[in-house]
């Protein structure tokens, strides 16, 4: 999965940075949406089998197939593949990028992070398959992470511009995914469980993959489960986070008409859900891939969050503790993570300039550790583009620092400035895959040898062209 493995091994720990590639790599091959798809969507002669669930295909009218997000064209792929002709059609909107072409599904492409005009015709899509379903359809719907931005109707008296606006703050503001959906699902007729309304009486099959912490569903799929909101919640999120003042009027006019608070009540409706993948899923395969290679594996779970910088300055010090309390004989260890996210805070004279969570998350760890010590530290977001940019995150070391302290760069001015990218990218230290048609969210490795070895450092510095001294 990783595109540019010998540029991250020709300096630093090579030893421990082949290791915790390896393991990265065994937890992406657990992530293969479209293969963990196939082994619960089952056709068995006259009957389609959900995670066991029968479903008699002749008694069927219809099979149709809405999608939404970053995985949702590798589980389109998988239940074309298995329907076959018993599909009667259906849409995945996918990021822009995410190519492919089916029979019986259109893929359409969207945006993300933020909304645009493709997302508005994205739910226009899913609309119509849902007004086509009728009461013997059976509809398979897969939404997954990235669908929040990647579909989206604006209600009555708000602006494509607003809503943008509107998601650009929340980025920014350090909240985690559960309050930042809240308020999006209040300010859209598509979300908040409203496409599986409009779906009914067809029955609903969720296919999903989890992307947030605790695998909640209603915050993988709101679209097609059922939603529990509180009156005025949105209204309150955005006053605690202080963006109250700065969203547009038409938002506060919104999210503060009582008509508008309810969401559809789904508790009458034919819906199951598979979660045909999850954090504990991937972690499984790294535990496994660790042990193999001789580690001790400790799992830090599949519901990461806190505010970027602070969790890798927290894991370099677990890091540091083992690093410095090894004996001749310890084990190395492996801290591992998988599922949810963290976050990056944009202060009021804040702007984000090039970077994501993870690579803000591991050049923290590097800032934090001593020159001597022997730990390393991946952190990528699965989908292969932490915060939008080309790099799906890094691979840093206590070597990081030390060569961008040979450029003049001093990496807590480079977090604090939030360019992240441009850094990673000259020190060879950031982590290519291109797009990788899974979410599992964020996904982080961090090493620590076992025994005292010199660290090699490579002599030979690449160039780093546009770099500013800090």
């Amino acid at each position: 999965m990783i595109d540019n493995v010998p540029a991250l091994l020709d300096h630093g720990c090579a030893g421990l940075r082949a290791d915790a590639i390896a393991i990265a790599e065994a937890g992406w091959d657990a992530a293969d949406a479209c293969a963990a798809t196939d082994r619960w969507l089952i056709v068995d002669g006259p009957t389609l089998l959900c995670k066991g669930r029968p479903f008699a295909i002749d008694d069927l009218e219809h099979i149709w197939f809405v999608g939404a997000g970053k995985a949702s064209l590798a589980i389109a792929q998988a239940v074309e593949a298995r329907l076959g002709a018993h599909l009667s059609g259906g849409v995945a909107v996918v990021p822009r990028g995410h190519r492919g072409a089916l029979d019986r599904i259109r893929i359409l492409e969207s945006d993300h992070p933020l909304p645009t005009a493709s997302s508005i015709e994205g739910a226009r899509a899913l609309f119509e398959i849902a007004d086509a379903a009728g009461q013997r359809d059976l509809v398979l719907a897969s939404i997954t992470g990235g669908s929040s931005s990647l579909v989206c109707c604006p209600p009555p008296g708000v602006s494509l511009d607003d809503l943008r606006q509107l998601y650009q703050l929340l980025l920014g503001s350090g909240a985690d995914i559960v309050e930042v959906n809240r308020v999006r699902r209040a300010v859209c007729t598509i979300k908040g469980g409203r496409l599986g309304d409009r779906i009914q009486p067809a029955a609903i099959v969720n296919l999903t993959v989890s992307d947030v912490a605790d695998d909640i569903l209603e915050y993988i799929s709101d679209l097609t489960v059922q939603n529990h909101a509180h009156p005025g919640e949105a209204s309150s999120i955005l006053t605690r986070l202080q963006l109250w003042d700065a969203v547009p009027a038409s938002i506060r006019s919104h999210v503060t008409d009582p008509d508008h608070f309810g969401l559809p009540d789904l508790s009458a409706a034919a819906i199951s859900s598979i979660l045909v993948l999850t954090g504990s899923t991937v972690l499984d395969a790294m535990a496994r891939a660790a042990a193999a290679l001789g580690y001790t594996p400790h799992l830090l779970g599949n519901s990461l969050r806190g505010e970027s910088r602070r969790t890798g300055e927290a894991l370099a010090n677990l890091a540091l503790t083992r690093w410095r309390q090894r004996g001749p004989t310890s084990q190395p260890l492996a801290l591992m993570g998988c599922g949810g996210e963290t976050t990056v805070v944009l202060g009021a004279e804040s702007r984000w300039q090039s970077g994501g969570p993870n690579q803000e998350l591991a050049l923290a760890f590097a800032d934090s550790l001593p020159s001597e010590a022997r730990c390393v530290a991946l952190a990528v977001d699965t989908d292969g583009h932490d915060g939008g940019t080309p790099l799906a995150g890094a691979l840093v070391d206590a070597t990081t620092k030390v060569r961008a302290r040979r450029r003049r760069v001093n990496l807590s001015a480079v977090l604090d400035q939030h360019s992240a990218s441009t850094v990673l990218q000259a020190l060879h230290d950031g982590v290519e895959t291109g797009t990788t048609g899974t979410n599992v969210n964020d996904m982080v490795v961090v090493l620590v040898a076992g025994v005292a070895e010199a660290v090699e450092m490579a002599t030979t510095l690449p160039a780093a062209p546009g770099l500013r001294a800090s």
